[in-house]
């Protein structure tokens, strides 16, 4: 599914959720905050998360909220 004009792309599988923005913007989807230029957020059902950013940004997904300037993965 595309959202936000088809700057954020979420995959929704049964056990787990990936949003993928590839563009340089701001963009919110329930749990997640996104900003930047290349950032994947991973979220499992059981409260796990993994964000990585591929370039300089920042997320926000549950507890997890890196910040960078340079490429970064954070688990939790």
């Amino acid at each position: 599914m595309l959202l936000a004009n088809g700057k954020l792309a979420k995959i929704t599988l049964p056990d787990q959720t990936h949003w993928i923005l590839l563009s340089r913007e701001s963009v919110t989807d329930g749990p997640v905050k996104l900003a930047g230029t290349s950032v994947v957020a991973k979220r499992w059902n059981d409260g796990r998360a993994e964000v990585t950013l591929l370039a300089a940004g920042k997320v926000e997904c549950g507890q997890l909220t890196p910040e960078s300037e340079i490429t970064a993965t954070k688990k939790r």
